[in-house]
């Protein structure tokens, strides 16, 4: 239930403040996030993960980043299609 996806949504954020560095983490929050109707904030860590994972280089990473973020169906999905398909064709 609610309670439990709260108390995921806590203890996720606890381990990201020892690991901050974690991709998986984020990954992970966002996804609860979601699943408690809380997804712009779900989508804002999900954009900030993807633009720092390209920065780096992991443009594999940014892909699966912005497929999480299309699976949570935000307003404007179109562009974050738009943007995986420029990336896949790059």
């Amino acid at each position: 239930g609610q309670g439990k996806n709260d108390l995921a949504i806590s203890f996720i954020e606890e381990v990201m403040q020892e690991h901050p560095d974690q991709p998986i983490l984020k990954r992970a929050l966002a996804a609860r996030l979601h699943f408690a109707g809380r997804t712009d904030e779900a989508i804002a860590i999900l954009d900030v993960l993807g633009e720092n994972l390209m920065q780096t280089g992991d443009k594999h990473g940014a892909q699966e980043v912005i497929n999480q973020i299309i699976l949570t169906n935000p307003p404007n999905v179109s562009d974050y299609r738009q943007l995986l398909i420029q990336m896949q064709s790059s």
